[in-house]
Formats: structure tokens, C-alpha cells, sequence
């Protein structure tokens, strides 16, 4: 999803004169297509870079996520109050009670 994300939703702009944003991917796909392949990476650099970086996060993160997950797992787990064994107060009996 991150890097879906990376490739529409990051700016570049439409032509070198002007200032006009869009979608570098879809910018760098028209100049590759209408301009040939050098014109491609004006816009393409920024996206390959920003792409690859997404990739590489997206890769990175669960394998942090599951070292610290299994980490926590070997550790002994604390009992905390909430797992305690309630004790409920026990009853009289009928004899002391006054009528």
C-alpha cells in the first residue's frame, strides 16, 4: 500500500517551464511513451527513488515487528492485577446474627 501510495500520489512537474504538478509516474509513463525513454527519467528518478525507498520500508518493518514479537514471547510473562485470583469475602454464619 505504501508504495501504491509513492508511485500516484507523488508530485512532479508536468514540464521543465512550467510549474504545474501531477502524478510523477503518470508524467514519467507519458514522456516515455511520447518522448522516448530519456525524457522518461526527468520524472522517473524521483519516482524509482521514492518507490524504492517505500519497498524497502515496506519489507523492513514486519521482519522489526516479528523480532520484537518473539523476543517478548521467550521473555516470562508478568502477571499483572487485572489476572490475579479474586478472593470473594467469606460468609457469616447464621448464629451471630442478631433477629
Amino acid at each position: 500500500m505504501l508504495a501504491f501510495a509513492v508511485l500516484f500520489f507523488l508530485p512532479g512537474t508536468v514540464h521543465p517551464d512550467q510549474s504545474f504538478l501531477g502524478p510523477a509516474f503518470l508524467i514519467s509513463l507519458y514522456d516515455g511513451l511520447s518522448l522516448g525513454v530519456e525524457a522518461m527519467w526527468r520524472a522517473g528518478r524521483t519516482v524509482a527513488t521514492a518507490a524504492g525507498v517505500a519497498a524497502i520500508t515496506g519489507i523492513l518493518l514486519p521482519v522489526g515487528k516479528a523480532k520484537t514479537a518473539a523476543r517478548n514471547k521467550r521473555q516470562k510473562p508478568r502477571t499483572s492485577h487485572a489476572q490475579r485470583q479474586r478472593k470473594e469475602p467469606a460468609l457469616r454464619p447464621a448464629s451471630n446474627q442478631k433477629s
